[in-house]
Protein backbone atom coordinates (compact mmCIF):
# COMPACT_ATOMS: atom_id res chain seq x y z
CA UNK A 1 0.00 0.00 0.00
CA UNK A 2 2.64 2.32 1.11
CA UNK A 3 4.27 1.44 -2.41
CA UNK A 4 1.57 2.33 -4.19
CA UNK A 5 0.93 5.86 -2.49
CA UNK A 6 4.01 6.32 -3.93
CA UNK A 7 3.91 5.41 -7.11
CA UNK A 8 0.47 7.84 -7.22
CA UNK A 9 2.69 10.81 -6.11
CA UNK A 10 4.61 10.42 -8.93
CA UNK A 11 2.41 12.81 -11.37
CA UNK A 12 3.28 13.39 -14.61
CA UNK A 13 3.90 17.19 -13.86
CA UNK A 14 6.32 15.73 -11.35
CA UNK A 15 7.92 13.83 -14.48
CA UNK A 16 7.85 16.09 -16.70
CA UNK A 17 9.61 18.85 -14.31
CA UNK A 18 12.11 16.24 -13.88
CA UNK A 19 13.12 15.91 -17.82
CA UNK A 20 13.45 19.68 -17.97
CA UNK A 21 15.63 20.63 -15.14
CA UNK A 22 17.81 17.78 -16.25
CA UNK A 23 17.70 19.79 -19.68
CA UNK A 24 17.87 23.02 -18.63
CA UNK A 25 21.66 22.68 -17.31
CA UNK A 26 22.68 21.52 -20.58
CA UNK A 27 20.93 24.44 -22.59
CA UNK A 28 22.89 26.75 -20.17
CA UNK A 29 26.13 25.21 -20.70
CA UNK A 30 25.04 25.17 -24.35
CA UNK A 31 24.47 28.75 -24.50
CA UNK A 32 27.85 29.69 -22.83
CA UNK A 33 29.91 27.78 -24.74
CA UNK A 34 28.38 29.22 -28.17
CA UNK A 35 29.46 32.73 -26.25
CA UNK A 36 32.50 31.68 -25.51
CA UNK A 37 33.77 30.25 -29.10
CA UNK A 38 32.27 33.07 -30.86
CA UNK A 39 34.29 35.24 -28.41
CA UNK A 40 37.02 33.32 -28.79
CA UNK A 41 37.05 32.73 -33.15
CA UNK A 42 36.15 36.78 -33.18
CA UNK A 43 38.95 38.09 -31.37
CA UNK A 44 41.41 36.73 -34.06
CA UNK A 45 39.45 36.74 -37.37
CA UNK A 46 38.02 40.23 -36.77
CA UNK A 47 41.09 41.85 -35.50
CA UNK A 48 40.03 43.00 -32.70
CA UNK A 49 36.94 44.81 -34.51
CA UNK A 50 34.33 43.46 -32.25
CA UNK A 51 35.77 45.48 -29.16
CA UNK A 52 36.24 48.58 -31.16
CA UNK A 53 33.42 51.57 -31.28
CA UNK A 54 31.25 50.18 -34.02
CA UNK A 55 31.56 54.08 -35.46
CA UNK A 56 34.91 55.10 -35.84
CA UNK A 57 36.08 58.97 -36.44
CA UNK A 58 37.87 58.45 -39.41
CA UNK A 59 34.63 56.47 -40.51
CA UNK A 60 32.70 59.90 -39.53
CA UNK A 61 34.80 62.87 -40.24
CA UNK A 62 33.98 65.29 -42.78
CA UNK A 63 35.23 69.15 -43.73
CA UNK A 64 31.86 70.48 -42.92
CA UNK A 65 31.13 69.95 -39.01
CA UNK A 66 27.59 69.86 -39.56
CA UNK A 67 27.69 67.38 -41.96
CA UNK A 68 29.00 64.80 -39.30
CA UNK A 69 26.40 61.90 -38.63
CA UNK A 70 26.13 61.52 -34.76
CA UNK A 71 23.16 59.24 -34.45
CA UNK A 72 24.25 55.91 -34.14
CA UNK A 73 27.05 57.26 -31.98
CA UNK A 74 24.42 59.01 -29.87
CA UNK A 75 21.84 55.83 -30.04
CA UNK A 76 24.75 53.61 -29.36
CA UNK A 77 25.17 55.56 -25.82
CA UNK A 78 28.10 57.34 -27.69
CA UNK A 79 29.82 60.48 -27.51
CA UNK A 80 31.25 62.99 -30.28
CA UNK A 81 33.83 65.85 -30.53
CA UNK A 82 36.10 68.32 -32.08
CA UNK A 83 39.53 69.76 -30.86
CA UNK A 84 40.78 72.66 -32.86
CA UNK A 85 44.38 73.33 -33.13
CA UNK A 86 43.79 76.36 -30.48
CA UNK A 87 42.82 73.92 -27.93
CA UNK A 88 38.54 74.76 -27.88
CA UNK A 89 36.67 71.72 -27.26
CA UNK A 90 33.48 71.35 -29.14
CA UNK A 91 31.24 68.67 -28.22
CA UNK A 92 29.34 67.34 -30.99
CA UNK A 93 26.41 65.42 -28.65
CA UNK A 94 26.10 62.12 -26.89
CA UNK A 95 28.11 61.47 -23.60
CA UNK A 96 30.23 64.54 -22.64
CA UNK A 97 33.92 63.14 -23.57
CA UNK A 98 36.05 66.24 -21.90
CA UNK A 99 35.25 68.19 -18.74
CA UNK A 100 36.92 71.55 -20.12
CA UNK A 101 35.94 73.31 -22.55
CA UNK A 102 39.55 74.54 -23.83
CA UNK A 103 42.53 72.41 -23.61
CA UNK A 104 46.15 72.93 -23.65
CA UNK A 105 48.70 71.29 -25.78
CA UNK A 106 50.12 69.12 -23.31
CA UNK A 107 46.62 67.84 -21.70
CA UNK A 108 45.72 67.24 -25.28
CA UNK A 109 49.30 64.78 -25.77
CA UNK A 110 48.58 63.18 -22.25
CA UNK A 111 44.79 62.52 -23.74
CA UNK A 112 46.29 60.57 -26.84
CA UNK A 113 48.69 58.73 -24.60
CA UNK A 114 45.55 57.78 -22.34
CA UNK A 115 43.21 56.77 -25.16
CA UNK A 116 46.05 53.44 -25.64
CA UNK A 117 45.19 52.16 -22.01
CA UNK A 118 43.14 49.26 -21.73
CA UNK A 119 42.05 49.64 -18.73
CA UNK A 120 40.59 53.17 -19.48
CA UNK A 121 36.83 54.26 -19.05
CA UNK A 122 35.89 55.19 -22.74
CA UNK A 123 36.63 53.01 -25.97
CA UNK A 124 37.83 56.23 -28.12
CA UNK A 125 38.87 56.63 -32.01
CA UNK A 126 40.67 60.13 -33.35
CA UNK A 127 41.77 61.00 -36.18
CA UNK A 128 42.71 64.64 -38.15
CA UNK A 129 41.17 66.73 -40.47
CA UNK A 130 44.17 68.77 -42.54
CA UNK A 131 42.29 71.08 -44.23
CA UNK A 132 40.00 72.57 -41.71
CA UNK A 133 42.44 71.65 -38.90
CA UNK A 134 40.75 70.00 -35.96
CA UNK A 135 40.67 66.71 -34.81
CA UNK A 136 37.68 64.45 -34.37
CA UNK A 137 37.14 61.91 -31.33
CA UNK A 138 34.53 59.41 -31.23
CA UNK A 139 33.95 57.80 -27.58
CA UNK A 140 31.95 54.78 -26.23
CA UNK A 141 31.36 54.30 -22.21
CA UNK A 142 32.95 50.66 -21.37
CA UNK A 143 30.20 49.15 -19.79
CA UNK A 144 27.95 45.94 -20.29
CA UNK A 145 24.76 46.86 -21.52
CA UNK A 146 21.82 43.97 -22.67
CA UNK A 147 20.00 45.64 -25.73
CA UNK A 148 17.15 43.95 -27.50
CA UNK A 149 18.35 46.16 -30.76
CA UNK A 150 21.78 45.63 -32.81
CA UNK A 151 23.25 48.38 -34.34
CA UNK A 152 25.26 47.58 -36.97
CA UNK A 153 27.61 49.76 -39.69
CA UNK A 154 27.83 48.45 -43.28
CA UNK A 155 30.63 50.36 -43.81
CA UNK A 156 32.99 48.73 -41.47
CA UNK A 157 35.60 46.46 -43.39
CA UNK A 158 34.99 43.69 -41.09
CA UNK A 159 31.26 43.94 -41.34
CA UNK A 160 31.13 41.04 -43.25
CA UNK A 161 33.09 39.03 -40.75
CA UNK A 162 30.92 39.94 -38.02
CA UNK A 163 27.93 39.25 -39.56
CA UNK A 164 29.11 36.02 -40.65
CA UNK A 165 30.28 35.20 -37.03
CA UNK A 166 27.09 36.13 -35.45
CA UNK A 167 24.72 34.36 -37.65
CA UNK A 168 27.08 31.56 -37.24
CA UNK A 169 26.98 31.80 -33.43
CA UNK A 170 22.55 32.19 -33.44
CA UNK A 171 21.99 29.00 -35.74
CA UNK A 172 24.32 27.35 -33.70
CA UNK A 173 22.33 28.42 -30.63
CA UNK A 174 19.40 27.82 -32.30
CA UNK A 175 20.87 24.41 -33.17
CA UNK A 176 21.12 24.04 -29.76
CA UNK A 177 18.34 24.26 -28.55
CA UNK A 178 16.28 22.27 -31.07
CA UNK A 179 18.72 19.22 -29.90
CA UNK A 180 17.74 19.94 -26.53
CA UNK A 181 14.68 19.74 -27.47
CA UNK A 182 14.69 17.04 -29.37
CA UNK A 183 16.35 14.63 -26.31
CA UNK A 184 14.29 16.52 -24.12
CA UNK A 185 11.09 15.16 -25.97
CA UNK A 186 13.23 11.74 -26.88
CA UNK A 187 13.87 11.32 -22.39
CA UNK A 188 9.60 12.69 -22.12
CA UNK A 189 8.21 10.35 -24.47
CA UNK A 190 10.00 7.34 -21.99
CA UNK A 191 7.54 8.69 -19.27
CA UNK A 192 4.61 8.11 -21.78
CA UNK A 193 4.85 5.86 -24.12
CA UNK A 194 5.45 2.50 -22.37
CA UNK A 195 2.60 3.13 -19.69
CA UNK A 196 0.28 4.15 -22.78
CA UNK A 197 1.40 0.94 -24.22
CA UNK A 198 0.51 -1.00 -21.15
CA UNK A 199 -2.61 0.94 -20.79
CA UNK A 200 -3.85 0.36 -24.44
CA UNK A 201 -3.34 -3.31 -23.99
CA UNK A 202 -5.19 -3.60 -21.04
CA UNK A 203 -8.04 -1.88 -22.86
CA UNK A 204 -7.49 -3.45 -25.86
CA UNK A 205 -8.18 -6.91 -23.89
CA UNK A 206 -11.46 -6.10 -22.34
CA UNK A 207 -12.62 -5.34 -26.13
CA UNK A 208 -11.89 -9.07 -26.13
CA UNK A 209 -13.78 -9.98 -23.33
CA UNK A 210 -10.86 -10.67 -21.04
CA UNK A 211 -11.68 -8.58 -18.08
CA UNK A 212 -8.89 -10.63 -15.93
CA UNK A 213 -6.11 -8.48 -16.29
CA UNK A 214 -3.97 -8.47 -13.86
CA UNK A 215 -1.24 -6.41 -12.19
CA UNK A 216 0.79 -4.13 -14.41
CA UNK A 217 4.29 -2.45 -12.73
CA UNK A 218 5.98 0.22 -13.78
CA UNK A 219 3.29 3.01 -13.95
CA UNK A 220 3.06 5.61 -11.61
CA UNK A 221 0.91 8.97 -11.22
CA UNK A 222 -2.04 9.68 -13.11
CA UNK A 223 -0.99 6.26 -15.07
CA UNK A 224 -1.13 4.60 -11.67
CA UNK A 225 -4.90 6.22 -11.39
CA UNK A 226 -6.19 4.75 -15.06
CA UNK A 227 -4.80 1.76 -14.56
CA UNK A 228 -6.81 1.65 -11.32
CA UNK A 229 -9.79 3.00 -12.78
CA UNK A 230 -9.53 0.67 -15.77
CA UNK A 231 -9.14 -2.10 -13.24
CA UNK A 232 -12.42 -1.26 -11.93
CA UNK A 233 -14.27 -1.12 -14.98
CA UNK A 234 -13.01 -4.55 -15.74
CA UNK A 235 -14.34 -5.52 -12.40
CA UNK A 236 -17.88 -4.48 -13.03
CA UNK A 237 -17.70 -5.34 -16.62
CA UNK A 238 -17.23 -9.21 -15.48
CA UNK A 239 -19.49 -8.76 -12.76
CA UNK A 240 -22.42 -7.91 -15.25
CA UNK A 241 -21.21 -10.68 -17.87
CA UNK A 242 -21.65 -12.78 -14.74
CA UNK A 243 -25.27 -11.29 -14.01
CA UNK A 244 -25.93 -11.51 -17.89
CA UNK A 245 -24.97 -15.26 -17.98
CA UNK A 246 -27.04 -16.00 -14.85
CA UNK A 247 -30.22 -14.06 -16.19
CA UNK A 248 -29.70 -16.03 -19.47
CA UNK A 249 -29.60 -19.58 -17.24
CA UNK A 250 -32.52 -18.43 -15.35
CA UNK A 251 -34.32 -17.72 -18.59
CA UNK A 252 -33.72 -21.01 -19.83
CA UNK A 253 -34.69 -22.56 -16.92
CA UNK A 254 -37.81 -20.70 -17.05
CA UNK A 255 -38.73 -21.75 -20.12
CA UNK A 256 -37.86 -25.21 -19.53
CA UNK A 257 -40.12 -24.65 -16.20
CA UNK A 258 -42.99 -23.63 -18.14
CA UNK A 259 -42.73 -25.86 -20.28
CA UNK A 260 -43.10 -28.37 -18.07
CA UNK A 261 -45.72 -27.34 -15.76
CA UNK A 262 -47.77 -26.90 -18.86
CA UNK A 263 -46.91 -29.90 -20.74
CA UNK A 264 -48.35 -32.19 -18.25
CA UNK A 265 -52.22 -30.52 -17.49
CA UNK A 266 -52.23 -30.18 -21.52
CA UNK A 267 -50.81 -33.98 -21.87
CA UNK A 268 -53.78 -34.71 -19.66
CA UNK A 269 -56.71 -33.01 -21.14
CA UNK A 270 -55.73 -33.88 -24.26
CA UNK A 271 -55.11 -37.62 -22.95
CA UNK A 272 -58.44 -37.56 -21.70
CA UNK A 273 -60.31 -35.52 -24.40
CA UNK A 274 -59.36 -38.34 -26.74
CA UNK A 275 -60.43 -41.17 -25.02
CA UNK A 276 -63.93 -39.45 -24.67
CA UNK A 277 -64.59 -38.50 -28.20
CA UNK A 278 -63.03 -42.34 -29.54
CA UNK A 279 -64.76 -44.79 -26.87
CA UNK A 280 -68.48 -45.82 -28.05
CA UNK A 281 -69.48 -47.07 -24.78
CA UNK A 282 -68.66 -45.64 -21.16
CA UNK A 283 -70.34 -45.59 -17.83
CA UNK A 284 -71.43 -42.59 -16.33
CA UNK A 285 -68.83 -42.76 -13.47
CA UNK A 286 -65.61 -43.40 -16.42
CA UNK A 287 -67.36 -40.09 -17.57
CA UNK A 288 -67.69 -38.27 -15.08
CA UNK A 289 -64.66 -38.92 -13.85
CA UNK A 290 -62.86 -37.83 -16.78
CA UNK A 291 -64.49 -34.66 -17.34
CA UNK A 292 -63.24 -33.89 -13.81
CA UNK A 293 -59.72 -34.60 -14.98
CA UNK A 294 -60.19 -32.46 -17.87
CA UNK A 295 -61.47 -29.59 -15.55
CA UNK A 296 -59.44 -30.24 -12.91
CA UNK A 297 -55.87 -29.67 -15.38
CA UNK A 298 -57.30 -26.90 -17.57
CA UNK A 299 -58.09 -25.25 -14.26
CA UNK A 300 -54.05 -25.42 -13.46
CA UNK A 301 -53.04 -24.35 -17.08
CA UNK A 302 -55.34 -21.54 -16.56
CA UNK A 303 -53.78 -20.59 -13.11
CA UNK A 304 -50.37 -21.18 -14.04
CA UNK A 305 -50.71 -18.96 -17.03
CA UNK A 306 -52.47 -16.09 -15.06
CA UNK A 307 -50.00 -16.06 -12.87
CA UNK A 308 -47.12 -16.05 -15.40
CA UNK A 309 -49.17 -13.18 -16.93
CA UNK A 310 -49.25 -11.23 -13.33
CA UNK A 311 -45.52 -11.98 -12.44
CA UNK A 312 -44.68 -10.17 -16.15
CA UNK A 313 -46.67 -7.35 -15.23
CA UNK A 314 -45.27 -6.67 -12.39
CA UNK A 315 -42.10 -7.27 -13.57
CA UNK A 316 -42.55 -4.54 -15.99
CA UNK A 317 -40.54 -1.62 -15.84
CA UNK A 318 -43.81 1.12 -16.29
CA UNK A 319 -46.10 -0.62 -13.90
CA UNK A 320 -47.59 1.38 -10.79
CA UNK A 321 -49.94 0.17 -8.18
CA UNK A 322 -52.46 2.21 -8.08
CA UNK A 323 -51.95 3.35 -3.95
CA UNK A 324 -55.10 4.30 -1.85
CA UNK A 325 -54.62 5.79 1.89
CA UNK A 326 -56.13 2.79 3.72
CA UNK A 327 -56.20 1.07 7.45
CA UNK A 328 -53.86 -1.59 7.02
CA UNK A 329 -54.58 -3.32 10.35
CA UNK A 330 -58.39 -3.98 9.10
CA UNK A 331 -56.63 -5.11 5.93
CA UNK A 332 -54.94 -7.67 7.27
CA UNK A 333 -57.62 -9.07 9.52
CA UNK A 334 -60.28 -9.37 6.76
CA UNK A 335 -57.52 -11.08 4.49
CA UNK A 336 -56.87 -13.73 7.64
CA UNK A 337 -60.90 -14.06 8.12
CA UNK A 338 -60.92 -14.79 4.47
CA UNK A 339 -58.92 -17.96 4.73
CA UNK A 340 -59.94 -19.32 8.60
CA UNK A 341 -62.14 -21.67 6.74
CA UNK A 342 -59.26 -23.12 4.71
CA UNK A 343 -57.14 -23.49 7.84
CA UNK A 344 -59.50 -25.41 9.74
CA UNK A 345 -60.08 -27.71 6.59
CA UNK A 346 -56.06 -28.17 6.29
CA UNK A 347 -56.34 -28.85 10.51
CA UNK A 348 -54.06 -25.80 10.40
CA UNK A 349 -54.32 -23.99 13.93
CA UNK A 350 -54.25 -19.94 14.11
CA UNK A 351 -53.30 -17.34 16.16
CA UNK A 352 -53.57 -14.02 15.27
CA UNK A 353 -52.08 -10.71 16.82
CA UNK A 354 -52.60 -7.85 15.60
CA UNK A 355 -52.93 -4.16 17.06
CA UNK A 356 -56.78 -2.47 17.65
CA UNK A 357 -55.45 0.99 16.60
CA UNK A 358 -55.86 1.68 12.64
CA UNK A 359 -52.75 2.39 11.13
CA UNK A 360 -52.93 4.12 7.90
CA UNK A 361 -50.80 3.92 5.22
CA UNK A 362 -50.88 4.17 1.23
CA UNK A 363 -51.36 0.54 -0.23
CA UNK A 364 -52.97 -1.12 -3.60
CA UNK A 365 -55.88 -3.21 -2.43
CA UNK A 366 -55.67 -5.21 -4.76
CA UNK A 367 -52.48 -6.22 -4.95
CA UNK A 368 -51.63 -6.90 -1.18
CA UNK A 369 -54.47 -8.79 -1.51
CA UNK A 370 -52.55 -11.28 -3.88
CA UNK A 371 -49.29 -10.91 -2.00
CA UNK A 372 -51.11 -12.40 1.30
CA UNK A 373 -53.16 -14.96 -0.29
CA UNK A 374 -50.16 -16.26 -1.84
CA UNK A 375 -48.02 -16.75 1.75
CA UNK A 376 -51.34 -17.47 3.09
CA UNK A 377 -52.24 -20.64 0.42
CA UNK A 378 -48.50 -21.30 0.24
CA UNK A 379 -48.77 -22.24 4.43
CA UNK A 380 -51.61 -24.64 3.93
CA UNK A 381 -49.99 -26.55 0.67
CA UNK A 382 -46.99 -27.45 2.49
CA UNK A 383 -47.73 -28.18 6.01
CA UNK A 384 -49.65 -31.07 7.57
CA UNK A 385 -52.28 -31.15 9.87
CA UNK A 386 -51.56 -29.68 13.67
CA UNK A 387 -49.37 -26.99 12.62
CA UNK A 388 -49.26 -23.66 14.30
CA UNK A 389 -49.87 -20.64 12.10
CA UNK A 390 -49.00 -17.07 13.28
CA UNK A 391 -50.10 -13.66 11.95
CA UNK A 392 -48.85 -10.99 14.12
CA UNK A 393 -48.89 -6.80 13.16
CA UNK A 394 -46.80 -4.03 14.88
CA UNK A 395 -46.37 -0.45 14.29
CA UNK A 396 -42.70 1.42 14.44
CA UNK A 397 -41.47 4.32 14.06
CA UNK A 398 -41.53 4.23 10.22
CA UNK A 399 -42.65 1.00 9.05
CA UNK A 400 -45.44 -1.55 9.46
CA UNK A 401 -44.21 -5.10 10.61
CA UNK A 402 -46.01 -8.27 9.48
CA UNK A 403 -44.54 -11.38 10.55
CA UNK A 404 -46.61 -15.12 8.95
CA UNK A 405 -44.97 -18.01 10.98
CA UNK A 406 -45.82 -21.22 11.34
CA UNK A 407 -44.36 -24.43 13.29
CA UNK A 408 -44.44 -26.91 10.55
CA UNK A 409 -41.98 -28.51 8.10
CA UNK A 410 -39.60 -26.08 6.86
CA UNK A 411 -37.10 -25.39 4.37
CA UNK A 412 -34.05 -26.51 3.24
CA UNK A 413 -31.47 -23.78 3.00
CA UNK A 414 -30.70 -24.49 -0.96
CA UNK A 415 -34.21 -23.77 -1.15
CA UNK A 416 -34.78 -21.20 0.79
CA UNK A 417 -31.81 -18.84 -0.96
CA UNK A 418 -33.84 -18.63 -3.91
CA UNK A 419 -37.44 -19.04 -2.68
CA UNK A 420 -38.57 -15.43 -3.76
CA UNK A 421 -36.85 -16.27 -7.61
CA UNK A 422 -40.00 -17.42 -10.08
CA UNK A 423 -41.01 -21.25 -10.82
CA UNK A 424 -38.72 -21.82 -7.17
CA UNK A 425 -40.88 -24.94 -5.22
CA UNK A 426 -39.81 -26.67 -1.71
CA UNK A 427 -40.89 -29.66 -3.97
CA UNK A 428 -37.80 -30.37 -6.49
CA UNK A 429 -39.72 -33.00 -8.36
CA UNK A 430 -42.20 -30.09 -9.39
CA UNK A 431 -45.33 -32.46 -8.41
CA UNK A 432 -48.82 -30.74 -9.01
CA UNK A 433 -50.72 -32.47 -6.30
CA UNK A 434 -48.06 -30.86 -3.67
CA UNK A 435 -47.47 -27.34 -5.00
CA UNK A 436 -48.66 -24.62 -7.35
CA UNK A 437 -47.23 -23.17 -10.26
CA UNK A 438 -43.98 -22.06 -8.32
CA UNK A 439 -44.69 -18.11 -9.11
CA UNK A 440 -46.58 -17.27 -5.80
CA UNK A 441 -44.06 -16.27 -3.19
CA UNK A 442 -42.10 -14.59 -6.36
CA UNK A 443 -45.35 -12.75 -7.07
CA UNK A 444 -45.38 -12.00 -3.45
CA UNK A 445 -42.12 -10.47 -3.01
CA UNK A 446 -42.88 -8.10 -6.33
CA UNK A 447 -45.42 -6.50 -4.71
CA UNK A 448 -44.44 -5.97 -1.73
CA UNK A 449 -41.18 -4.12 -3.10
CA UNK A 450 -43.36 -2.56 -5.57
CA UNK A 451 -44.96 -1.18 -2.27
CA UNK A 452 -41.15 0.23 -1.16
CA UNK A 453 -41.09 -2.77 1.38
CA UNK A 454 -38.93 -5.94 1.77
CA UNK A 455 -39.62 -9.92 2.85
CA UNK A 456 -37.18 -11.72 4.28
CA UNK A 457 -37.43 -15.61 4.86
CA UNK A 458 -36.22 -16.81 8.22
CA UNK A 459 -36.37 -21.11 8.04
CA UNK A 460 -34.32 -23.99 8.77
CA UNK A 461 -35.54 -28.08 7.76
CA UNK A 462 -38.31 -29.25 10.37
CA UNK A 463 -38.60 -26.05 12.05
CA UNK A 464 -41.00 -24.14 10.06
CA UNK A 465 -40.68 -20.59 8.34
CA UNK A 466 -41.45 -17.25 9.16
CA UNK A 467 -41.53 -14.29 6.15
CA UNK A 468 -41.01 -10.84 7.80
CA UNK A 469 -42.97 -8.26 6.03
CA UNK A 470 -41.50 -4.23 6.54
CA UNK A 471 -43.93 -2.44 4.47
CA UNK A 472 -43.15 1.81 4.69
CA UNK A 473 -45.82 3.97 5.99
CA UNK A 474 -44.55 7.06 3.99
CA UNK A 475 -44.66 6.17 0.39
Amino acid sequence: MRRNKLKEDVSISNQLTKSYLMMYPLFIVSYFFVLLVGTWVSSGWLQGSNIEPQYTASELIRSNIQEIDISGVTNSDGGVAVIFEDGIVQELGGHKLFEKTTISMSEWTDFLTRIESPDGEYVYSVTYNEQEKFWLVVGFPVSIRVRLSVATNAQSSEYTKALILYITMILSLLLLVFLGAWIYARHSAKSFIAPLRKLCSMVKRITRGEYELGENEGLNGEFLWLKNDIHKLSAELNQEKILREKAENEKKQTLMDISHDLRNPIASIMGYAETLSTSVEMNDEKYNRYVNVILRNSIRANDLMNDLFTYSKLDHANFKPTLVQSDITEFIREQASQFLSEFEMAGIDTEFNIQETEIMISFDEKLLHRAFANLFTNCIQHNPAGTKFTLSLTEDKDTVKVIIADDGIGMEESISENIFEPFVRSDKSRNSKTGGSGLGLAIASKIIMLHGGTIELDTALGEGVKFIIMLNKNL
